[in-house]
């Protein structure tokens, strides 16, 4: 399992903390990613991924 996210981390250029949470996100197809994180875009069409708006 942490091989994937350390993939994520250079792909996608993640934090370690953002590629685990994509992680746990892929491994159902039912899990939720919210995030308010607009860096997190260029993953966010492995899994599923809604922004919320930051105040």
């Amino acid at each position: 399992m942490a091989v994937h996210p350390n993939e994520f981390k250079v792909d996608h250029g993640l934090g370690y903390v953002d590629a685990f949470a994509l992680e746990l996100t892929m491994d159902n197809h039912d899990h939720l990613l919210l995030n308010v994180d607009y860096g997190f875009q260029p993953a966010a069409d492995l899994a599923r991924v809604e922004f919320l708006s930051a105040k």
